[in-house]
């Protein structure tokens, strides 16, 4: 199984938190044998996986999900501990 890991675009800009939980999260995946993997949209196509988990699910990364579903593909998000709004959790509970 092919797992796209995608977040907000900035993620990596700084340093703690989130991006240490979707770095482990990454890890424990390949661990168990599965192919996940942060993912650049500009250059992947998320057709080629086949599952989309996205961490942080709002300012426009519910475009994310929105894409995978019109690819046909199964999608899954988790809200940042730090900020759980109002879009993210509806997003969360729409995929």
């Amino acid at each position: 199984m092919r797992v796209a890991v995608l977040s907000y675009p900035m993620l990596f800009q700084t340093a703690g938190g989130l991006k240490m939980k979707v770095g482990r999260t990454v890890d424990a995946l390949v661990r168990r044998g599965i192919d996940a993997r942060l993912v650049d949209p500009v250059r992947e196509k998320l057709r080629d996986f086949d599952l989309v988990h996205v961490f942080a699910p709002y300012n426009g990364n519910n475009r994310v999900i929105e894409q995978a579903k019109s690819d046909g593909l199964p999608s899954s998000s988790r809200p940042s501990s730090a900020r759980r709004s109002a879009a993210g959790m509806a997003c969360a509970r729409a995929s």
